[in-house]
């Protein structure tokens, strides 16, 4: 798990052009500066080819937290090595 939050870290470092990222899993789209529903998509993006994964539009919802956003991405590298 240590490994998603560090590249987790990096995919917010670079959508949000700041070298300063503190990867708090409590952090959500309304307590972050700058976290607005453009930057929003271009952070899911980010992540989708960080970890080369696609979510489902089901999943986009609940991609407003640092939490939950590791939690999926964990979810979608367990399916993947189970298949």
């Amino acid at each position: 798990m240590n490994e998603i939050i560090t590249r987790v870290s990096k995919v917010f470092k670079k959508t949000f052009e700041t070298d300063e990222f503190n990867p708090d899993l409590s952090g959500d789209m309304n307590n972050m500066v700058g976290w607005d529903s453009l930057k929003h998509i271009s952070l899911i993006m980010e992540l989708e080819k960080e970890f080369n994964v696609r979510f489902d539009y089901t999943e986009i919802p609940d991609l407003t937290t640092v939490k939950n956003i590791v939690d999926i991405i964990n979810k979608h590298q367990l399916t993947d090595k189970t298949k």
